[in-house]
């Protein structure tokens, strides 16, 4: 069970973000990724600013999030707003 994996900070930061989800059904995929996205994958991911970068250009377009850039680890994310369902 994954919150067993958590400490209470982050299940707290999980409770919350789940709670802005079911608000958030209006929202675009900018307020998706500054109210979710980012928070989880600073304050759960461990990833400080310097390790990622929005609208990084790519071989295959503009993707939200680049993460890692210039390591051999590097990694995308593609957001959504939350409505889509993809």
């Amino acid at each position: 069970m994954l919150a067993s994996c958590l400490n209470e900070g982050e299940a707290r930061l999980i409770e919350e973000i789940q709670q802005l989800a079911k608000q958030g059904q209006d929202w675009s995929e900018y307020d998706t990724c500054d109210a979710i996205i980012l928070r989880a994958l600073r304050d759960i991911g461990g990833y400080p600013y310097g390790d990622y970068r929005a609208q990084q250009s790519t071989s295959v377009g503009y993707l939200d999030f680049t993460f890692l850039p210039d390591t051999e680890r590097a990694w995308y994310l593609e957001a959504n707003a939350l409505r889509v369902d993809q």
